[in-house]
Order: C-alpha cells, then structure tokens, then sequence
C-alpha cells in the first residue's frame, strides 16, 4: 500500500520509513518538545468547536505558522474522527514568497496514515485500518536545498522570518476504511486548498488559534482540518505543534478560557480600483488594490473588539492616489486605535490617521508605503451584539484634482455605494459615468464594466496576474478572459473569473 500524495502529487518522504500496510511511521520524535498532555489538548480543542455543528465562519482561518526566531518545530497529532484514511505533510517559505500551488510548495509527507482508529461512528471498523497512534509526534526538518531535489544541509533549525504550513490530503493512504481516490486537499495557506475536482477553495479549509488556560498551564497552537465537505466541522484531524524557543511562533489568533473570549480572523476579500474616473482609461484595475481582512474579540454576551485591516499591494499608476474607509455599524461611533504595519514586517505600530466622523483617511497616497496594512481597531465599553458589527467601505481619493472644490474629494467607490459627504459631485454623469445621484445610483457606466470593484474572499494569489507588471495597461478582460461575461451580466455569471 502507498500514498498517493505521493504517488500523485509528488509529496517527498525524506523524514524516515513507514509501515507499507497500515502506514505507521519508523521516525517517531520522542524528545522534550513532544506534548505529553494531548489529550487535555483534544479536550480543549473540543471545548471551542461543537463537532456536531458545521464550523462557524468565525473560526475558519487560512494561517501559516510564522517563525519570528530561528526554531526547531514538533508536531503531535491530537487525534481524528472520521472514515477517511488521509495523509498529512508540511512545507514552507521565505515571508513573501508563498507558493502559488501545492505543486510548487515542494510538501514533506508526516503522517502517510491519520486514521487514529477511533471513528465515533464505527470504531470497532476504524482500528483495522488504522496509522497512527494519539500523542504521536513528529519534528520537522528544513532542507535549504528541497527546491532542488537535494536533501544538502538538512536540520532542524528552520530560519527566521519562515513560514510554515500544512496540508491533509483525503482518503491518500490506500489501505482504506472507505474506498475512493480524492482529489481534495486542505491548505493552511490561502488559495491552496482545492476540491474534489481540483478546483481551489475561496474560502478557508482549516482552523487555526492559540488556546491558553493559566489554570492548567496550557498555551498551546492547535490546527484542524476539514477533510471534506460534508460535515464541514473542521474538526477531522486535530494536531498541535511546539517550538524551541517557545515563543518563535508569532501571529496566530487566541481563544484565552480563562475570560471566556475567543478571537477570530476572517478573510474578507480584495478591492480593485481604477483610478482614471469618471474616464474608463486603459480599464488594467489595477491601479489601487488592497486585501481587506476582519478580526475580532467575542464571546457569548457579543463583540468587545472589531480591527478592520486594509493591505495595499504595489501599483505602476502614475495619480498619488489616497486610501480612506467609511466605518458602518457600532464601529462608526467608537473609540478608535489605529496602527500600520510596513512591508516586509509582522508587527503593526501606532499611527495618526485622519478622522472625520464615519470617514477614516489611512493615507494619502498608497505608493508612499506600498506594501503596508492599515489597521483601525474599534473598542467598545460594553459588548455589542452581533447585528450591529461594524463593516468598512473603503474607496480611494484625490484632492488635488482639477475640478475638485474646496474642502471636497475626488473619491471611487464600488459600484452602486454612496460617496461620502465631502465628495466632489460635478463628476458624476460626466464622460464614461452613467450614475444618476438623483436615483441614488453611483459609480456604474455602460456595458456593466464597473470602475472599482470587490472580490469577496479573493486572495492574493487570485489577483496575481493584475499585480504583474507585464499585465501593465493591459485591459482586465484581456488578461482575464471571464471577466467580460462577469462584468456583463452584472455579477450572475463567471463568478469565479479570476480563478481563470
């Protein structure tokens, strides 16, 4: 029996031998980073999600571990609960240079066999076919030279400023509980998990958040996946992973028992923005694009804390153009922190942003800081409830443009949304704009192509293409071909045209 994890996908086997019937490994780690209390762990994973539920949104996040020191990496596997006989690997990146696909990400097989055998719906069937016993763990190892084929300088020291992530391949170990080749793999890393068609998920496939309880000691990272689409309690493979140093691994959300608060983190999408309006231009929407991410701190009683994060991504548009949000829901009325997170950097540090009223202007100029997030973090006295959430809006502006008042803005906006109330309205219904501010219709013109528009839960690798520099002044339905049926007929159809 094998893998086809690597039969297939070409997944490396350079951790040690492994049993050919069950898939149980010879290179167990035994040493001091190994967690001895996985099953208090299991618990607490237990505690946060209700495996009888699909997964709330909340707890659903794409997160690579982020090594911020140099660092030896273990990994335990908690346990499983489910029929699939699965295989689980790692690999990793240089920040910045994530792989665009899990054929580039070069992945190590861990575990050829994840079935624990303790299937709750037929354990005693589960046990002939299992892998690998709860508790067992595994230290990862860094070859420098594995782009190349070469296991040359191999330790397990990862360098500083990696990124570490993992995937589970379905139903890979042939010796199964349940028949059928699956194609599905699940990616800690955005835009990598595919479908049973090979087809890559918008939307996260893993979870991922920090568990600390004072009262037993425990501070630990936990991970789970979704092994398929079924059940989606994201809940089938639990695993945990220790680092030496302790405190290497940075950048992962908290769920802390001792206050009874959870923290989520949610991919919300990316905007694009052409900045030639109310003229189409040379229509390549690139011009101005950012990631919008979401967190916030909640429990039952409601939402204590809302941070709304903007990303820009380097642009070749020749306008210093300026990026600003309106704020809506409880977020708009309350105390606001900002900060600001550089390129290249993992940490976010205080900032000025001008505010004015529901309208936050982050920067006047993206290119300034090309590469930075933008961070308004809203705190609130008393917990607000779920319906009033905040959202942002975000558009981008100019107020050295001819024809510009005093006092007004230059702003775009996504199609159909409100300017804000310092806009400069002259330019509406002029050139290529067809809004009728009357009708409270903005932003739209002929042929349905919008001149800004919103990709929800798009990520980074989705819009490559737009940010290549030889796609500059290239029209977007050139370089995406489905765009045109998109714009079209109004968003119904090619939904997934940038997937293309």
């Amino acid at each position: 029996y094998y893998s086809t994890a690597v039969e297939r996908d070409g997944w490396k086997t350079w951790l040690g031998s492994y049993d050919t019937t069950y898939g149980s490994i010879g290179y167990e780690y035994k040493g001091d980073l190994r967690v001895k209390n996985y099953g208090a762990l299991l618990k607490a994973h237990a505690s946060v999600f209700d495996t009888t539920k699909k997964c709330p949104e909340e707890y659903r996040s794409s997160r690579d571990l982020y090594l911020e020191k140099s660092a030896e990496v273990v990994i335990t596997l908690l346990g499983s609960n489910t029929c699939w006989n699965s295989s689980m690997g790692y690999y990793y990146y240089k920040t910045g240079n994530k792989p665009k696909s899990l054929a580039e990400a070069n992945v190590v097989m861990i575990f050829p066999n994840t079935q624990d055998g303790r299937w709750s719906n037929s354990p005693w069937e589960s046990r002939l076919y299992q892998g690998v016993e709860r508790g067992t763990a595994v230290q990862l190892i860094y070859y420098p030279e594995i782009a190349d084929g070469s296991k040359a300088g191999a330790t397990t020291v990862f360098p500083a400023d990696y990124r570490i992530g993992f995937v589970l391949a379905t139903n890979a170990w042939t010796n199964r509980l349940r028949t059928g080749d699956k194609k599905y793999r699940a990616a800690t890393s955005d835009g990598l998990s595919v479908d049973n068609n090979g087809v890559a998920y918008q939307t996260p496939r893993t979870a991922v958040f920090r568990y600390t309880d004072k009262k037993s000691g425990i501070n630990s990272v936990l991970f789970s996946f979704e092994d398929h689409d079924n059940d989606e309690n994201f809940s089938d493979v639990v695993f945990t992973m220790t680092s030496n140093p302790v405190d290497a691994v940075t950048d992962i959300p908290s769920v802390d028992v001792n206050d009874g608060k959870k923290t989520a983190n949610v991919l919300r999408g990316i905007y694009a923005f052409e900045d030639l309006w109310p003229s189409r231009g040379d229509y390549d929407m690139n011009d101005v694009m950012v990631r919008s991410d979401y967190e916030k701190v909640f429990n039952e009683k409601g939402i204590f804390e809302e941070s709304f994060m903007l990303k820009t991504f380097a642009n070749f548009a020749g306008n210093a153009n300026g990026l600003a949000v309106t704020l809506t829901g409880a977020a708009a009325d309350a105390k606001l922190e900002f900060s600001v997170r550089k390129p290249d950097t993992e940490t976010f540090e205080a900032a000025d942003f001008e505010r004015d009223g529901k309208v936050v202007l982050l920067t006047p100029d993206v290119k300034e800081t090309m590469g930075a997030t933008y961070r308004i973090t809203a705190k609130y006295d008393a917990p607000v409830a779920e319906t009033q959430a905040g959202t942002i809006k975000p558009f981008i502006y100019r107020t050295d443009r001819d024809g510009v008042g005093a006092g007004k803005r230059w702003e775009v906006h996504i199609p159909y949304e409100a300017p804000s109330a310092q806009a400069e309205m002259s330019f509406f219904g002029t050139n290529d704009d067809k809004s009728i501010p009357e009708n409270g219709i903005y932003y739209v013109r002929a042929e349905n192509y919008p001149f800004a528009f919103f990709l929800s839960g798009a990520t980074d690798a989705d819009v490559a293409k737009l940010l290549d520099q030889a796609n500059e002044k290239s029209p977007i339905d050139q370089v995406y071909p489905a765009y045109a049926g998109w714009a079209a007929s109004n968003g119904q159809e090619n939904k997934n045209w940038y997937k293309k």
